[in-house]
């Protein structure tokens, strides 16, 4: 998480170098329970964060981006490469989390894809679109991209990953997507998928720990 807002906060300090194509840039948690269908009633507890993913969807809507570029930790994870979604499309659920509802839809912004590939071959950072094991779009995507769809829809979707690389690369990699964004004149906005910490509840998958929440 600290990386990502690294690259971020430079990349937005950059973009009069970088060109206006990457219009906002936002940070947003991604826990399943803030969706209704899996919270079932438990969202109301964090209330606040609702508020906020609320409000920065409106914001998201007020720009009108042509794409919105997500990176997340549950998209194709691996050690020293950074992974782009391929193909023209996607969907994914919350059924995993105990939701009945089905399948959200995205398409993807393929033109986009591509530039983004070059720039990052052209940087000689390893990352590209080889290497997908799972096709679906992750939690850390749907979370935030469920708020922004009840305000705004007019957008295509590019879905990357981090990676264990360092944050130099990190960093390099959103000049890429700055630069893919330029080079298209696309109207872009970037979402940091992530969350500050896993250690909320006893009951938890990761445990309690004080400094959690």
């Amino acid at each position: 998480m600290a990386r990502l807002r690294g690259f971020f906060r430079r990349l937005w300090h950059e973009r009069w170098y970088l060109g206006m194509s990457v219009i906002g840039a936002f940070i947003m948690p991604h826990p399943p329970v803030i969706i209704p269908s899996v919270g079932k009633g438990e969202e109301k507890r964090v209330e606040k964060t609702v508020r906020a993913y609320r409000k920065a969807a409106r914001e998201i809507a007020q720009l009108k981006p042509e794409t919105i570029v997500v990176t997340s930790p549950h998209a194709v994870l691996y050690a020293d490469y950074l992974h782009i979604s391929p193909g023209a499309g996607a969907s994914g659920d919350f059924r995993q989390f105990g939701s009945q509802e089905g399948p959200v839809s995205f398409s993807y912004d393929t033109q986009f894809v591509e530039a983004l590939t070059q720039e990052a071959k052209r940087m000689r950072i390893p990352a590209g679109t080889f290497g997908e094991r799972n096709p679906s779009v992750d939690h850390g995507t749907l979370v935030p991209l469920t708020f922004v769809n009840g305000e705004y829809r007019g957008y295509r979707l590019v879905r990357c990953s981090i990676s264990g690389l360092d944050p130099l690369t990190h960093y390099n990699f959103g000049r890429c997507i700055a630069r893919a964004a330029e080079k298209l004149n696309r109207r872009t906005v970037m979402i940091a998928s992530g969350d500050l910490s896993h250690k909320l509840k006893e009951d938890g998958p990761y445990g309690f720990a004080a400094e959690g929440p």
